[in-house]
Parts: structure tokens; sequence; C-alpha cells
């Protein structure tokens, strides 16, 4: 588990997503609209490299996702190895729903464009 995390991390930092597709987005591919998730490898490359802006250019829920995957990794861990028991954001339904609402109004506001 700890290996395939440093290793996904290590591909994503090395290997530039927006030149090599990593993981093609099927929704848009068979849409042609954007997904919540469309844009998060190359962002993700973009943050582990501190450039900032470009990152909430090609998706801005990586400042939220990361995060949340960093915690995750803790809680893990913290549980695993020093059995400490972190609080569990899934097991709040509320949350979750508010979380897939917000998701699917993200994903239909970057795909309106409109004329400037």
């Amino acid at each position: 588990s700890l290996f395939g995390v440093l290793a996904s991390c290590a591909l994503v930092f090395f290997v530039n997503p927006s030149e090599h597709t990593l993981i093609p987005c099927y929704f848009y591919t068979l849409t042609g609209y954007q997904c919540a998730g469309c844009g998060l490898t190359r962002a993700t490359h973009h943050v582990f490299h501190a450039h900032w802006v470009s990152a909430w250019e090609f998706n801005p829920l990586v400042f939220i996702v990361l995060p949340l995957f960093g915690y995750g990794f803790v809680r893990y861990f913290s549980h695993h190895v020093f059995e400490i028991e972190l609080p569990s954001f899934s097991s709040n339904r509320t949350l979750t729903f508010l979380a897939a609402a917000a998701l699917i109004v993200f994903m239909i506001v970057r795909n309106i464009h409109l004329p400037l």
C-alpha cells in the first residue's frame, strides 16, 4: 500500500502528464465534456513542482483533493502504526451528499463557456 502510493507520487512527479497521458478520461472521450477529475493528474504534477497557478488552471479541486488524500494517508498510518484513531469524514452521510453535490455543480460550471 505504501509502496503503491510512493510509486504513484514518483510517477506523477517525474512524468509530465501534459506530455504523456497517464490516465485517460473516458467521460471526456465519449462526451467532449470535462468531468470533475479532468486535469487532476496534471494539476498534481504542477503542485509537486510548486507551480500553483498552473495547477489551479488545470483543476482547482487539487487544492482540496490532495489535502484529503494526505489526511487519509496520515489517518491510515496513525491507526495501523500507532493505534491512534483519527476521525473519518466518510461516515458522515450529510457531508458525503454535500461533497457529491458540489462535485456535480463543479462539473457543470467548468463546462459552461460564456463569451467574455
